[in-house]
């Protein structure tokens, strides 16, 4: 029984036919099946980017493997070294002694000796690298290389015994390894040491060397126990006939160094491209030795690494062996790298300075040795008490940590910087290591990190490089700010074009040719992005560059034309502007080519009052460091449009209404030309009012070429914007004349009606009663905006840089994607990182949407209260 409230007397006398109801009952589930799936679509994808950025920020995993006490007994060595497998390693001793060891056991395989004679005064490995020095009492050294060997076996050609192994164990065999991989393969492993002639380089014995590749030569440093330095530069020489490469010296030269009351330095380091050599006292004093002429090296800087009353007992440089890393008695960790700072003397030049960039946690007692990683940016450290720990050099983040038997007094990592060894007296303590994405963290995407060579901290982008040892860069910030920038300038462009538009064709124009016209700019819609990125790329950058003073002319001219137009459309006869009121639009479109071609006259004018005849070379001028031009011109130029704004403001606030009260029910011809009066005015209070704030900000020495203008680039932002408006104002367009031609005729008619204009109808009942509408139609064009790939990837000069410059170019989130996508592994921090840029886009675009939606709804609430 249907309720009283409800029931209307007669019974219903028609049943639905199970046609219609099956219908009714599919489109329903269709909708419902449709519209949830629409979420879920989007709420996959945004979960399996989650899924693949997660692993960015896991830690890396430090796990105990195996601890052994060392089979040998030939004291402290500093050349131990694993090969790739992790199951092989290879001890020189300070006699100059091979031994090969299983480093899964500690068992001794092999001892070898290297060195015949003399007994070395010094057995030192190079960092980064399979050379090792031996240095002799007579002054003399021997250049040496440790390397490894590994080769597949014919599984037929063993004995059975070691057929028989199970896969993934490890036996000795000639002097090597044996290890049966996973697979079932066979794969022998060995270790060689060799070394070349004798190279006499100094006349005392040798205590310290280093040696560095310095273009097609080698660089040499030696220190005698004397306390003597000398460089020497060698050169390796292939014989042709037997193939065997040969060292010989070129040249030795003493080097000077100030020792003072310390004596002889306690660390000696080449670094970069041998055009630099450190040295270091236990108190923490350094100095810089500039190598780049070893024939005239000389101290450069003085340098004080730790604090005073600190030791310094570790000195290390990690890959690429242009960052130094020192440790101290205290625990303290530090890194120093080389930063060009500009000279004082007023030249313009600049110097390179050591300096203090990274500073690590403070471990728990003294810091005993240093170990780089082979691969990355890592370094380990090992402490008095037994602790070890790994840093990441670029965001100097705790990557993990561990605790060995006692004193570290040798660390090693291993080749492919998956193991770590710690040797700790006669005990051995050995770890696998993941270092994960140890280059990525919060603070490396989105904070700004001192990297190698920067002046200062700076957000940068940069993740690949020329050279195996380059620092990543994967600074999100410069991404992100393209991806704003470019959006801005392209709304700046499209949006008010477009809502003007659909205003105009929605409430002025008649509805015959507004049927034409609304198809026609929705066609634009169909122009492929790639067509329109190639036409911004190869035809309107070059032109643009070329008219450059037209068109900034234009900005100017164009509108003023037009405003013109209309004002002397005023000056026609009433009985003609109404019959032939539909010829407006033939008169603006008139105004558009004169203000053209008034602009292109213009164009010379300006450039040569503004920028002192030729405007690239005053962008560039404080770039190259020589003043050219005034600043004037730039801030008369900058503030034209604010001083147009603030002479509107006060002519319609004060003047415009003065005007109309008095002489709006006048004569038509008089009014207009007072009108066009009111005009010439404005236009000379603007000029004035830019002039003199122009004037202003000269007076106190500003100038925009630097924070707002500098450097042109033929594909910049500008470029973008007026190209990408044309892919976006289709869609604000359409959707905009939609939601103004559905506000009800009868709230145009009531105010109508009530005496107000049409224009006024527009502004004031038809924009507000649409504005939810209006938003929707902005929004969906700043989707389109912030999603755009080929434009911004032809026209915007892909240069991952912030500047708020709109004459640079710039690199976008999703312009980064499809540039890099094809480069990384699958799986790899680069690839990963991609991914990131997906999902910052993502949310980017998540976040602007909401923010959107929640002023839409506002004023969508005011209208209802209206």
């Amino acid at each position: 029984m249907p309720s009283p409230s409800s029931f209307t007397g007669r019974s219903r006398e028609r049943r639905t036919r199970w046609g219609v109801r099956l219908g009714d009952w599919l489109a329903r589930t269709i909708i419902t099946v449709g519209g949830i799936g629409t979420i879920g679509a989007v709420l996959t994808v945004c979960l399996f980017l989650f899924a693949v950025v997660a692993p960015l920020f896991s830690k890396a995993r430090l796990d105990s493997l195996t601890a052994y006490a060392a089979p040998w007994s030939r004291g402290h060595s500093d050349v131990v070294e694993l090969n790739e497998f992790q199951h092989l390693g290879a001890v020189v001793a300070p006699d100059g002694t091979l031994t090969a060891y299983s480093a899964d056991s500690g068992e001794v395989i092999q001892t070898t000796p290297v060195v015949e004679g003399s007994r070395p005064t010094l057995v030192r490995r190079v960092t980064g690298s399979s050379r090792l020095i031996f240095g002799f009492e007579d002054g003399s050294v021997r250049l040496g290389r440790l390397t490894f060997d590994a080769n597949i076996l014919d599984a037929e050609a063993l004995p059975a015994e070691l057929r028989s192994m199970p896969p993934g164990s490890v036996r000795p065999y000639e002097g090597g390894i044996l290890e049966r991989t996973v697979s079932g393969l066979f794969r022998s492993q060995s270790v060689a040491a060799t070394t070349g002639a004798e190279l006499a380089v100094a006349d005392g014995p040798i205590v310290a060397a280093d040696l560095i590749a310095a273009g097609d030569a080698l660089l040499l440093a030696t220190l005698t126990k004397a306390g003597k330095l000398h460089l020497s530069q060698l050169t390796e020489r292939e014989d042709f006939v037997t193939g065997e490469k040969k060292l010989s010296a070129e040249g030795t030269y003493p080097v000077a160094y100030d020792g003072g009351t310390r004596g002889a330095p306690q660390f000696l380091v080449l670094t970069g491209r041998g055009d630099n050599l450190y040295l270091a006292w236990k108190d923490g004093a350094a100095q810089r030795i500039d190598t780049h002429a070893p024939d005239n090296a000389r101290k450069v800087q003085d340098i004080q690494l730790v604090d005073g009353g600190v030791e310094l007992t570790a000195l290390q440089t990690i890959l690429g062996r242009n960052t130094l890393v020192a440790g101290d008695s205290k625990g303290g960790l530090s890194g120093w790298f080389l930063v060009r700072r500009p000279l004082n003397d007023g030249s313009g030049g600049d110097l390179p300075e050591l300096v203090h960039t990274k500073s690590f946690a403070r471990g728990p007692a003294a810091i005993t040795t240093l170990a780089p990683a082979n691969r990355s940016r890592v370094i380990a450290a090992g402490y008095a008490d037994g602790a070890v720990r790994l840093y990441q050099v670029t965001s100097t983040e705790l990557l993990a940590s561990s605790v060995t038997g006692g004193q570290v007094d040798r660390l090693l990592v291993s080749p492919r910087d998956d193991g770590l060894t710690a040797f700790s007296g006669e005990h051995v303590s050995r770890w696998n290591l993941d270092l994960k994405h140890h280059e990525t963290s919060l603070h490396t995407l989105f904070g700004k990190v001192w990297y190698e060579g920067y002046p200062e901290p700076a957000h940068v982008w940069q993740s690949t490089g020329g050279t195996d040892d380059a620092e990543p860069k994967l600074g999100l910030i410069p991404l992100i700010f393209g991806t704003l920038k470019a959006t801005t300038y392209s709304m700046l462009f499209g949006a008010p074009l477009a809502l003007l538009a659909a205003l105009y064709t929605s409430e002025f124009l008649d509805r015959g040719t507004r049927a034409r016209v609304k198809p026609a700019v929705e066609m634009m819609a169909s122009l492929p992005s790639v067509v329109l990125g190639f036409l911004a790329a190869l035809v309107f950058a070059p032109i643009v560059s070329d008219i450059l003073p037209a068109i900034a002319a234009g900005l100017f001219v164009i509108p003023l034309s037009v405003v013109v137009g209309a004002l002397l459309w005023q000056l026609l006869p009433p009985s003609f502007t109404l019959r032939r009121g539909h010829w407006k639009i033939y008169g603006i479109g008139l105004t558009i080519p004169l203000g053209i071609v008034l602009a292109a006259s213009c164009g010379p004018l300006v450039e040569r009052l503004l920028f002192s005849g030729d405007v690239k070379r005053w962008l560039d001028g404080r770039r190259v460091g020589s003043e050219f031009g005034s600043a004037w011109g730039g801030w008369m130029l900058m503030g034209l449009p604010l001083s147009a704004l603030l002479t509107a403001f006060l002519s319609s606030r004060f003047v415009s209404p003065r005007l109309i009260q008095r002489y709006g029910t006048g004569d038509r011809t008089t009014f207009a030309l007072l009108m066009i009066a009111r005009f010439v005015v404005a236009i000379l209070a603007t000029l004035a009012i830019a002039a003199l704030f122009a004037s202003l900000l000269t007076l106190v020495g500003l100038d925009p070429r630097g924070p707002f203008v500098g450097t042109y680039i033929a594909r910049n932002a500008l470029i973008v914007g007026f190209v990408m408006g044309f892919a976006i104002i289709p869609i604000i367009y359409t959707l905009a004349d939609d939601a103004l031609v559905s506000v009800p005729e009868s709230l145009r008619s009531a105010s109508l009606g009530a005496g107000a204009t049409p224009w006024q109808t527009a502004i004031r009942i038809v924009i507000p009663t649409a504005m939810s509408g209006l938003f929707s139609a902005l929004m969906v064009g700043l989707g389109r905006a912030v999603g755009e790939t080929m434009i911004v990837l032809m026209a915007g000069g892909n240069t991952a840089i912030m500047d708020l410059n709109p004459l640079n170019g710039f690199r976008t989130l999703s312009a980064n994607i499809a540039v890099e996508i094809q480069d990384p592994p699958p799986g790899s921090t680069h690839f990963r990182t991609l991914f990131l840029c997906g999902l910052t886009l993502f949310v980017l675009t998540f976040l602007v949407n909401t923010l959107a939606e929640m002023v839409r709804l506002r004023f969508r609430k005011r209208v209802y209260q209206l």
